[in-house]
């Protein structure tokens, strides 16, 4: 899935994602991902640009953050390769629970 100018809201209701995997990115559009606490489900959650960062979910207590020199943040949670992939350049990125 992809969109300019548009957002991108992702909302998990079951701990473990069984639908195949979820890619999806914006341009200039908001993504967000609600989840449930329990959350099984690996992510990898990327920004570029002029996107704030926002993690209030209890996932991300468990969450590695990664924020390097290119202007690159990432949200990495679980292992193995992640199941859910979402993207923004310049919008604002945000993981929040159900």
């Amino acid at each position: 899935m992809h969109t300019e100018n548009g957002p991108i809201s992702i909302a998990l209701q079951s701990p473990n994602w069984s639908e195949g995997g979820l890619v999806a990115d914006a341009v200039n559009g908001p993504v967000s991902l609600s989840v449930p606490s329990e959350l099984k489900t690996s992510f990898l959650l990327e920004s570029r640009g002029h996107s704030p960062v926002t993690c209030n979910a209890t996932v991300c207590h468990d969450a590695r953050k990664t924020w390097d020199d290119n202007d690159i943040r990432r949200i990495e949670y679980g292992s193995g390769a992640p199941v859910i992939r979402l993207s923004t350049v310049n919008g604002p990125l945000t993981v929040s629970a159900l």
